[in-house]
């Protein structure tokens, strides 16, 4: 409905704003802190004649939230990143008129502490800015790989590839597995692993689980490197000497060293 979407747009707009990397918006005190700024500096600028930046948010929100109903962390931000520079100015005027109206206080205060004074909060903001990022990225970086979704699979998958290839292996990938899809929007497990054997100058071969066994059964002297769907290894070991490197639920990285081969790494 319109209204959920609504609440979906304002809560990944108060997410990005928060610099939270988390698929949904979660309440921490940095993302409440900084909730609370924007809010109070697009009413802060309306006050001082500023309401091009509560108008373009509030508009936005409005027609996006119409004619759009995903959103979440990945590719659903596109919609609505162009509101993170408005945001973003607009809470920097805040601090601005905040700042000069501090500034008008200077002659009730002592000089020497008014600039202590100055200094200490000044040199805590920047410090707090600086720090939210990287331990906000940090937080996130945690939570993918404790969850298993880094790519450091990917790259010793590519890099014992690389190895066999590089003693005259071929290296044959089943074409389905290019259809298992690793964080979405149309990225899959063949394609990133593709790439990152093309980037080590490693041409493979996609094929369906019948070719592959039809392309071993015409050279038996062929020494290849499979990685396989289950079914298919299961398929194939029975009339090939498949040698399994790693098993997965939904993957298997295979050797195959010719038909009077045997086990041994290269």
């Amino acid at each position: 409905s319109y209204p959920t979407r609504l609440r979906g747009l304002a809560n990944e707009l108060l997410r990005m704003i928060g610099g939270n990397l988390a698929p949904t918006l979660a309440w921490n005190p940095v993302t409440f802190s900084l909730t609370i700024w924007f809010g109070a500096a697009l009413l802060l600028n309306v006050r001082k004649g500023r309401a091009l930046f509560f108008w373009l948010t509030l508009s936005t929100a409005l027609i996006i939230g119409y004619s759009n109903k995903v959103y979440g962390a990945g590719y659903a931000e596109r919609y609505i990143m162009f509101l993170l520079p408005i945001a973003f100015a607009a809470m920097g005027l805040a601090v601005e008129d905040a700042w000069h109206s501090l500034r008008s206080l200077r002659a009730r205060i002592e000089p020497r502490g008014y600039r202590i004074a100055f200094a200490a909060i000044g040199l805590s903001a920047v410090a707090i800015l600086i720090a939210l990022p990287p331990s906000a990225l940090d937080e996130y970086y945690r939570r993918q790989v404790a969850a298993g979704r880094s790519n450091q699979a990917y790259l010793r998958w590519a890099e014992t590839a690389a190895t066999y290839s590089r003693s005259g292996y071929r290296v044959l990938i089943d074409r389905r597995l290019d259809r298992i899809q690793t964080v979405g929007h149309g990225s899959s497990f063949g394609s990133a692993l593709d790439y990152l054997l093309r980037m080590r100058q490693i041409d493979p071969v996609f094929a369906e689980p019948q070719d592959l066994a039809g392309a071993l059964q015409a050279a038996p002297e062929v020494k290849a490197i499979l990685l396989l769907d289950p079914q298919a290894f299961e398929t194939l070991r029975g009339n090939f000497l498949l040698c399994p490197l790693e098993t997965k639920s939904n993957r298997v990285l295979a050797v195959y060293s010719g038909s009077g081969g045997n086990c041994s790494p290269p």
